[in-house]
């Protein structure tokens, strides 16, 4: 699995992630794997859309990490009634 994979496997459920689990499963470049799947589908059309994995302080720890979650992904409420 490539690190891009492991980022957008962790993100799959639409939930926010914190950054630190990536660097405790020793992914220290898991904010470039974000930014490059970002730049993946840019929208020439709309300057103003937003980025596919928005990111955000963490509000799960008391650090300077940001957490992130993938706005393509099911949201967890979704995934209750597939369930």
């Amino acid at each position: 699995m490539t690190q891009r994979d492991r980022v957008l496997h962790a993100l799959r459920d639409g939930a926010w992630h914190c950054g630190s689990e990536w660097l405790s499963s020793y992914l220290y470049v898991y904010s470039q794997r974000i930014s490059e799947i970002n730049a993946e589908h840019p929208n020439p059309d709309d300057s103003l859309r937003p980025a596919r994995i928005e990111s955000r302080p963490c509000q799960q720890h008391d650090h300077g990490v940001f957490e992130y979650r993938d706005r393509e992904a099911a949201k967890p409420k979704q995934l209750e009634l597939v369930a």
